[in-house]
């Protein structure tokens, strides 16, 4: 029945001589995986091959043009296999394997000159990449990745004053990588790109955060009567990150690195009533230091988990007249 089905597969599979003589790139070279799939017409191609030399990580591709098909689906899949090898070329896709029983398997599968034709693979655990791939590299995969969208709370560390700090009320939004790369080789992955970050520093204290003359800030008490108090410290980051993450324990993850942050933007916010009448301040240029680094260590599993950043370096330049570094937990997703 294998054979016979192999057999059928091989059917719509032609121009192997002029496959062979076409510049090709190797996707995949694994020594083993738990199962192999292979959806095949004339204008899709969906190819799966799972758990990769023992670990979570599986490869996919795709392939698929918008012309609309009438044609029958060939549909291909064995389990544990070995020896498995990936080539591409502009016109044709190759897949060879061994079975489970020894049987060596090659197929190639033409690939139309369609201009509309969208070709798409990675290697993870899950079946929906987020990226796009850029090239191969022996090995190691490089894509285009969007990557680590954050919540957490933060807290002063280092503080010169007693600010106080309101935890409920101290908050960042994070999103680590808006548009970046990554290098993924076996267990291993490094990211790189462009992120941004909002963070707001809130006081419990009955004084607000004030700027003098000379540009310094300071704790300043509030009128008496005042009630509904609130009062922080905005800052808004564009961040570089580079991150190293090893998969471990099928789809358990930890991801640790530095990450270079431009403040771009900050201010003081205070709010608070006094009777009936609403009052708020909002005062803007108060020396934020133009470039920080930090650092982030990450759990996941399946691409959900918890994050601990730290920010030892001061928030504000020395004229301002407050020193504080921060430490932020909270959740993480899409990491």
């Amino acid at each position: 029945m294998r054979l016979k089905l192999l057999t059928i597969a091989l059917l719509p599979v032609f121009s192997i001589a002029a496959a062979a003589q076409a510049p090709v790139d190797t996707l995949l070279q694994s020594s083993k995986a738990r199962s192999i799939s292979i959806n095949y017409s004339p204008e899709t191609i969906t190819l799966n091959v799972k758990q990769i030399n023992g670990t979570k990580d599986s490869f996919h591709y795709k392939y698929s043009t918008s012309k609309e098909s009438f044609n029958e689906v060939t549909a291909i899949k064995c389990t544990d296999v070995s020896d498995i090898l990936v080539v591409s070329s502009d016109s044709a896709l190759t897949v060879s394997f061994t079975d489970n029983v020894g049987y060596a398997v090659r197929n190639t599968f033409p690939l139309a000159a369609a201009p509309d034709r969208s070709i798409r693979s990675w290697t993870g655990d899950s079946e929906f990449g987020i990226g796009f791939p850029l090239r191969h590299s022996g090995k190691t995969t490089w894509s285009m990745i969007s990557s680590g969208i954050s919540f957490g709370f933060v807290t002063p560390t280092n503080a010169s004053v007693a600010m106080q700090p309101s935890m409920g009320r101290s908050l960042e939004w994070t999103w680590n990588i808006i548009l970046g790369v990554e290098a993924h080789r076996g267990r291993s992955t490094f990211q790189t790109g462009l992120g941004m970050r909002f963070r707001h520093m809130s006081t419990a204290a009955m004084h607000y955060f004030d700027k003098t003359e000379d540009g310094r800030i300071c704790l300043t008490p509030y009128e008496e009567g005042a009630h509904d108090v609130k009062s922080g410290v905005h800052t808004f980051s564009l961040q570089i990150p580079l991150f190293y993450r090893l998969r471990f324990a099928r789809s358990w993850a930890a991801t640790i690195g530095p990450i270079v942050c431009f403040n771009t933007g900050g201010h003081l916010s205070t709010r608070y009533k006094i009777g009936d009448n609403k009052f708020e301040i909002k005062t803007h240029d108060i020396g934020q230091r133009p470039v920080t680094v930090d650092g982030l260590f990450a759990i996941t599993v399946g691409g959900f988990g918890l994050y601990a950043r730290y920010s030892p370096m001061n928030v504000l330049r020395d004229r301002a007249g407050i020193d504080f570094g921060t430490f932020s937990t909270g959740v993480i997703v899409a990491f």
